[in-house]
């Protein structure tokens, strides 16, 4: 595998440390080489503004290179910047920089939402599936959520906005709004989401007056977001013994 070019010797060090530091939580071969592209980019502009040294880093110099990134794509800019943000963290948190360079990291208004990617086989996607202990509250709408996400392909926005109105029992459909385009969609309500959705409603849900079907397990028992969901994702993936990136987006 290509080593990091180096045009920037302590950074070079710092930067394939960092890889190896990511490497160590399970991320793929391709999200490594992702990052080698990234961090080459990243190189290239600190060498042409003379930056040598990791002390030189400057909110002005940040500034800078997200302005550069505008000719990019929006996803592009936007894995860039993270990459950067969490190398910069991981420099604070080393005690390599005295200052946490990460907060100057301009921030950017692209959002993606997490699901189960493609790229898993149907092989694995179960293996997720029966790597959740049903027997808890948690288990139950953990199980459940997953299910629609895997099942369905709806987006994590849309499961954990799902209501008591979006499910339709005696048509067996569900019908919700999308959040992201405000589209009417209908899905099929397959007769093992609809029992998983029945046992976590009857043995799971906490007490609450809220339209939500998936609530938090603790109090307070707030609606979930997108970002718990792709946690919960992740968790299931790691007892399954699947490789996949702890920061996808």
């Amino acid at each position: 595998m290509p080593e990091i070019p180096r045009i920037a010797g302590c950074y070079c060090q710092t930067m394939q440390n960092y890889i190896g530091y990511r490497k160590s939580y399970g991320i793929s071969r391709k999200t490594v080489e992702e990052y080698k592209h990234r961090f080459q980019h990243f190189l290239s502009y600190l060498e042409d503004n003379g930056i040598y040294d990791i002390h030189l880093i400057s909110q002005q110099l940040l500034i800078n290179y997200a302005n550069q990134l505008g000719f990019c794509t929006p996803y592009i800019r936007h894995r860039n910047l993270s990459v950067i943000k969490r190398y910069l963290r991981y420099l604070y948190d080393q005690g390599l920089t005295d200052i946490d360079c990460s907060r100057m990291v301009p921030k950017d208004k692209f959002v993606k939402q997490p699901h189960l990617p493609s790229t898993y086989t149907k092989e694995e996607v179960e293996a997720l599936i029966k790597a959740i202990d049903r027997s808890s509250p948690k288990g139950k709408r953990d199980y459940a959520m997953i299910l629609i996400t895997a099942r369905l392909g709806l987006r994590a926005t849309d499961v954990c906005c799902l209501t008591f109105d979006s499910i339709q029992w005696e048509q067996s459909l569900i019908v919700l709004n999308q959040q992201k385009t405000g589209e009417r969609i209908e899905f099929p309500l397959l007769s093992e989401i609809g029992e998983a959705i029945i046992d976590y409603l009857k043995y799971g849900r906490p007490k609450s007056d809220l339209p939500y079907i998936f609530l938090k397990a603790n109090y307070p028992y707030d609606r979930l977001n997108r970002s718990t969901l792709h946690s919960i994702v992740c968790l299931y993936l790691r007892r399954a013994g699947i490789q996949y990136d702890p920061y996808p987006f």
